[in-house]
């Protein structure tokens, strides 16, 4: 039986939003799963406040039996390596990695530098063959600090950027902000991740549950995206198959945009329209994600897409009714978009 694909959650959040200290709970929770943290940034302060991880291929011990490492410019590799390692603990073989004990761990959580997209590593993780066999997606979870979030947004394309890639939001410093800045604060995430999942943490205090197995599922995502554009500019307002619905577009350009038809599509047709945005429209699109209903084909289709890499994957389920398909971008042309999404619905 081939083992199962270990699990990997993204930690992103702009400078301050608390990454450190949510993934020190997560780390010195009783009964929580072992981690193998990776640090994309050299020199960073550590997971317990002291610790400064460096020195070449070296894995350092944490609480819990957890282990630590830094990324140094590639990180496939350090994935690949930590793969063998993970390999090797499960047969039970000795390490030499910190005198004898066996660093033993279930699951990785990559923490990105504070003014990292977590892009690159989510694509590095799907278009790397051997990784996409031995690592799955758990889920990107982005921290955003109330007090300073709305400006973060106006002033970094970055911190929009974290969020749009969100499965789950995670608020943090709500004790230092008053109730009128809270409001604004939801207001903006709303605005930027209308399809993500909402938890808050005081001082990292969040459960394990809360921030792993999430299992991201992209019907989900686009039916949240398409419910909350509906609820905030087109209340009351239908739209007919192959109409487009758009999110509200925050100052830093980031927005979404929501395809809807019942018609059944063609496969071929839409894939290459797909690639032609990863590859012509990168700098724009940033995520893809749907359900299609496609012609001849009993199946759901299943569509995710990250910058140039794209995944059409046939589903167990029966194909829907209606086709969802949702653009998560900057500066996206609505209009270029729904031309598109006319042409693949018309050659149905």
């Amino acid at each position: 039986m081939s083992p199962q694909p270990i699990p990997v959650t993204f930690l992103v959040g702009f400078l301050g939003a608390g990454k450190t200290t949510l993934l020190n709970r997560l780390l010195t929770a009783p009964g929580g799963p072992p981690i193998a943290v990776v640090v994309n940034e050299f020199g960073d302060a550590g997971i317990d406040g002291s610790l400064v991880v460096g020195g070449q291929d070296e894995l350092i011990e944490l609480d819990g039996g957890c282990v630590c490492c830094t990324v140094r410019g590639d990180l496939s590799r350090t994935l690949r390596e930590l793969a063998v390692r993970h390999k090797r603990l499960g047969k039970g073989l000795s390490l030499p990695l910190i005198g004898r004990r066996k660093l033993a761990f279930e699951r990785v959580v990559i923490e990105a530098s504070g003014l990292a997209s977590p892009g690159p590593a989510v694509q590095t993780l799907v278009v790397d063959g051997e990784l996409a066999g031995q690592y799955r997606s758990d889920g990107v979870v982005a921290l955003a600090a109330l007090p300073s979030i709305v400006d973060q947004l106006a002033r970094f394309p970055e911190a929009a950027e974290q969020l749009a890639y969100a499965d789950l939001v995670v608020e943090t410093h709500a004790d230092r902000a008053e109730k009128d800045a809270i409001a604004q604060a939801r207001a903006a995430l709303d605005a930027v991740a209308p399809g993500a999942r909402r938890a808050a943490a005081l001082r990292g205090d969040l459960a394990a549950s809360e921030v792993f197995d999430l299992n991201p599922d992209p019907l989900e995502l686009a039916e949240r995206i398409e419910r909350a554009a509906r609820e905030r500019n087109h209340e009351g307002h239908d739209h007919g198959p192959g109409e487009a619905c758009d999110a509200p577009v925050h100052s830093s350009g980031l927005g979404s945009v929501s395809l809807r038809t019942t018609e059944p599509l063609q496969r071929k047709t839409l894939e290459m329209w797909l690639r032609f945005l990863g590859t012509n429209r990168r700098a724009e699109v940033l995520r893809i994600k749907g359900r299609v209903r496609a012609a001849g084909e009993p199946c759901c289709l299943l569509i995710q897409g990250i910058h140039q890499w794209l995944e059409i994957e046939v589903q167990t389920d029966p194909a829907p009714d209606e086709s969802v398909l949702v653009i998560i971008g900057r500066h996206l042309d609505e209009a270029e978009l729904l031309r598109g999404w006319a042409k693949l619905t018309a050659s149905a």
